[in-house]
């Protein structure tokens, strides 16, 4: 299993061209698997989807980066860990335990499926996840 979990926002910077891409892919490249969600398929749709109605990409290049999604699933690059019940607890658990760190939703839920599968390593582009995912003790690869 993975050691490294990767929220959606470190993982677009995988198949978008934007800043620290290049840091992403070092990264991914270098592991022999990344776990992810599997909130972070759902995002990721949402978060080209938005971006092609604005015309920052294109409809096919959409669907190339859902395609190459889907390989990277299919071949063991991405490991995609399923969301369960005890997830939903533990993201509410921690939104109690840090109060001071304003998590969102999906960011909570992120962070407690990388607990349950224990990662030592946490790669995201979101400041107030990275917050929180350094309060819960995890080497963190900050992309914001």
């Amino acid at each position: 299993m993975a050691s490294l979990f990767a929220d959606t926002s470190a993982l677009i910077k995988w198949y978008i061209a934007e800043a620290r891409s290049e840091d992403v892919e070092a990264l991914f490249v270098a592991q022999s698997s990344v776990a992810i969600s599997r909130l972070a398929g759902v995002e990721l749709c949402s978060a080209l989807g938005r971006r092609r109605r604005s015309r920052q990409i294109s409809g096919r290049l959409e669907k190339t980066i859902l395609n190459l999604f889907s390989a990277h699933r299919r071949n063991g690059n991405l490991v995609v860990l399923p969301l369960t019940d005890n997830d939903c607890a533990e993201a509410e658990h921690l939104m109690h335990t840090f109060p001071a760190i304003p998590l969102r939703t999906l960011d909570a839920l992120q962070l407690a499926a990388a607990k349950r599968m224990r990662a030592s390593e946490f790669a995201s582009a979101d400041r107030i996840q990275i917050a929180a995912a350094k309060a819960m003790g995890l080497r963190v690869h900050d992309f914001s």
